[in-house]
Formats: structure tokens, C-alpha cells, sequence
């Protein structure tokens, strides 16, 4: 996926809401992925910079904060179609990408419709149209592509995961979700962040986002019942520390996601990992990159380079 996810990019943005110089970013970084491998089995996902956070909607107010950055979604990916072009968008495009790990704001969970009311969420669904409606230009066309989102688990028994669940397990607004577990990076205190994996393990495999234990110690599906189509996976959170002898507990972390999503350990029978899609976040630790593709290798039983 091509995102760089950081919201100082929207700076780039002239007065008419298009960010110029990001959309060349993406448009030269899709020619390098189809000039660089080999195959035809190339697929991109197209992602914009993250929006900001509470701080710059409380500062801006809601209303001109999400008028803001919705236009400023809707123009990126129109710009980006025209500069990547319709042949190689048709051939290599998958997806796009909503930068954003939560929903700001209150969220009224009596129903569908009315998680559809936060404004944040009615974003979404806006720039779910430049997913899912074909895009004409100077008489070529842009196909539909899938919408995918990659919110942050923030634990079991957080308020932004239950917004998160309900638009997840509720509306049809996202093909897919990549859910971060929020583990790897919180080796700090993984006593807190250890029920994450559980949590996320149930979700996978009832793909239905899942939150706080039940009296019988189960973890209850977000909302009672999952009514969307809206695929789960999870992304696999690993850098170039993992390989650093002198932090034990980031190795330990990693693999306790290899153990927890390959069903070595906390065993759900029936679970089969091939069933379920994992994406992987690097980090920003690029040297060792050839080591951290082959871990991803060895979770998905591939032979070694």
C-alpha cells in the first residue's frame, strides 16, 4: 500500500483543496512498484496522508474540519486517478486506503443509521464513493476499486474501539479492514496489551469486531450481531528491532503474533490462518529490510529467497 500517513503532508495543499505534490508522491511511487517486480501479479492500494486528530477538529470546529478534509480527500484521489492514468489504474490498482485509525467524536449506538450520523463517519462514507463509483475523465474511465481501513485496536475495553466495531460490524462503508493490534509497540507493558491479541484472534474468527468478556468469559461481539459484509484481517506489526539482541521483548512480541495468528498457541479448532488476510507494518527501520520480508515469508510458509 502507498501511504505515507502522516497529516504535515496536507501542507502541500494549495487554496483549492489539492495537494499536488503528495499526488506526485503516490503517482511515481505506483510506477517504480510496476517497473521494479516482476510478474503480473502487481496490486496496489492508493493512501492518502492521515487526517489529523481531536486537537485540529477541536481547533478548526467540526463542521469546517470535516468540510475541510473530506474535500481534500475526494480531490486526492481524483488527482491521483488522473496522474497514475486510467490503463495502469484499471491494471494495477486494487484499492484505496482512509487514513484514519478512529472515529472522533461522540457516536450515538442505538443503530446502523445512527452511527451514520457522526460526522467522521459520514467522511467515510463520502470517500467510500471515490472507491466504489467508476471515474470519468477526457473520455477514459477509472474503474470501481475496493475501500479498506486499518484502525488501531486501542484495548478491550476502550470506548474508540467500540465506535470502531460498530462501523465495522454494523455499515457496509469499508470492503476490508486490517485491524492493528496495538501490541508490538507497547512492549512497555505487555500485561495490558496481551488481551488485544485475544480479542483480535476471536475476531478474526468470527469476523466480528469483538471487545470486553460476557459472565462466561467470552469476548462479545461489538454491537450484539455483526450485520455488514465487511471483511476483517489483521496487520502484523514487526521493524527492524525485532532483530536488535538487545530488545528481548520486541522479538517476544512479534512472535507472539506468529504464535496467537497461526494457532500454535490460544488454538481455536477450525481456525486456519490461509482463511484470513494479514497486512504488515514495518516501521520506519528500512535496513533491515530484506530480513523483515523474510519473516513475513515465514508466516505465510513461503520458501526463503
Amino acid at each position: 500500500m502507498i501511504s505515507d500517513g502522516q497529516s504535515k503532508h496536507w501542507g502541500t495543499g494549495d487554496q483549492n483543496n489539492h495537494c499536488p505534490g503528495y499526488v506526485k508522491y503516490v503517482a511515481d511511487a505506483v510506477d517504480i512498484i510496476i517497473n521494479s517486480t516482476n510478474g503480473e501479479n502487481k496490486r496496489v492500494w492508493i493512501g492518502p496522508p492521515a487526517i489529523p486528530g481531536y486537537d485540529k477538529a477541536n481547533e478548526m470546529g467540526y463542521d469546517a474540519f470535516y468540510k475541510t478534509y473530506t474535500n481534500l480527500y475526494k480531490n486526492f484521489f481524483d488527482d491521483a486517478k488522473i496522474s497514475i492514468g486510467a490503463e495502469k489504474w484499471n491494471k494495477y490498482v486494487v484499492g484505496i486506503y482512509m487514513g484514519s485509525e478512529a472515529v472522533i467524536g461522540t457516536m450515538d449506538d442505538t443503530s446502523p443509521e445512527t452511527v451514520k450520523k457522526n460526522r467522521h463517519v459520514q467522511m467515510f462514507m463520502e470517500i467510500a464513493k471515490k472507491a466504489h463509483e467508476p471515474f470519468t475523465y477526457n473520455g477514459k474511465t477509472w474503474n470501481a476499486v475496493k475501500y479498506l481501513w486499518s484502525p488501531y485496536y486501542h484495548g478491550t475495553y476502550s470506548e474508540a474501539v467500540k465506535q470502531t466495531g460498530l462501523v465495522i460490524n454494523w455499515t457496509d462503508i469499508f470492503d476490508e479492514v486490517i485491524i492493528q493490534p496495538a501490541y508490538y509497540f507497547h512492549t512497555d507493558n505487555v500485561t495490558a496489551y496481551i488481551p488485544n491479541l485475544d480479542a483480535l484472534k476471536e475476531t478474526l474468527w468470527k469476523q466480528a469486531m469483538t471487545w470486553k468478556k460476557d459472565a462466561q468469559g467470552e469476548f462479545k461481539i461489538i454491537g450484539g450481531t455483526k450485520k455488514s459484509k465487511t471483511r476483517i484481517g489483521i496487520q502484523m506489526e514487526i521493524d527492524a528491532n525485532y532483530f536488535d539482541s538487545s530488545k528481548p521483548k520486541m522479538t517476544a512480541a512479534y512472535d507472539a503474533y506468529v504464535s496467537y495468528f497461526s494457532n500454535k498457541s490460544h488454538v481455536i479448532q477450525g481456525y486456519d490462518q490461509d482463511n484470513y488476510k494479514f497486512s504488515y507494518y514495518f516501521g520506519g527501520n528500512s535496513y533491515k529490510y530484506k530480513e523483515l520480508q523474510q519473516k513475513i515469508r515465514e508466516f505465510h510458509k513461503v520458501e526463503p529467497f
